[in-house]
């Protein structure tokens, strides 16, 4: 008897699910394992295989079953992705978890100062706005010595990281320098703000770079005191 298009109901911590075998063994993973193998399977009352986990973000793991890798299936909140990476962590689907790794490193933008209130709320860690600088030409203009993919990859597991277009066109309209009084940079500096955290000293500093890392470093260092 072939079990190719099998229609299967789960219940996922109370909640029923049901799709078809071919969607649940097309990875490697727990439900490949769980349906092609003789490992005993536990069902309910009403004969639905039972699975003690949340049923909140379910839906995605059935629709990366069905489709595959997609970047447009997670959410913004970064809360929610590493939730659904623990659950693909239990369902032992490689690909998923590397896609919610990959999600942490995308340039993530905030659509108004409401959204950016929710997502400061719904953050487990320290959240850091960067504001950067566009002018009347629509040129981006980049910190000297700034790589956006190294700066993610190296904070992006401790701080939650949005960027913003500021409302200043140059350095000198904006209140917070990071340099000594008399210094000028050359080219026109970002600015930056931090949200669930201690208040940071005020240091001078030589460049926006370097003020940024070692802000960075007092706000994860206090973290746990």
């Amino acid at each position: 008897m072939s079990f190719t298009d099998e229609k299967i109901r789960l219940n996922i911590g109370g909640t029923i699910f049901e799709t078809s075998k071919s969607t649940l063994t097309k990875f490697d993973g727990f439900f490949k394992t769980l349906l092609e193998t003789d490992i005993p399977i536990q069902k309910d009352d009403s004969n639905c295989i039972f699975i003690d986990r949340s049923p909140r973000h379910f839906e995605k793991i059935l629709n990366y079953l069905r489709d595959g890798a997609d970047v447009d299936l997670l959410p913004e909140s970064e809360k929610e992705v590493r939730e659904i990476l623990k659950e693909a962590q239990f369902y032992l689907l490689e690909g998923l978890m590397e896609l919610c790794k990959r999600s942490s490193c995308k340039i993530r933008t905030f659509e108004s100062y409401h959204h950016l209130l929710k997502l400061i709320a719904e953050a487990g860690k320290p959240v850091l706005v960067m504001f950067y600088l566009v002018k009347d030409n629509r040129i981006v203009h980049v910190p000297n010595n700034f790589e956006f993919l190294d700066f993610l990859e190296k904070h992006q597991g401790k701080l939650d990281i949005y960027f913003k277009e500021s409302p200043y066109e140059t350095t000198h309209q904006n209140p917070s320098q990071f340099l000594p009084p008399g210094r000028e940079e050359a080219a026109p500096s970002w600015t930056y703000c931090f949200y669930n955290t201690p208040k940071l000293p005020f240091r001078f500093t030589i460049s926006f770079v370097e003020k940024l890392e070692e802000d960075i470093e007092f706000v994860l260092g206090n973290l746990n005191k």
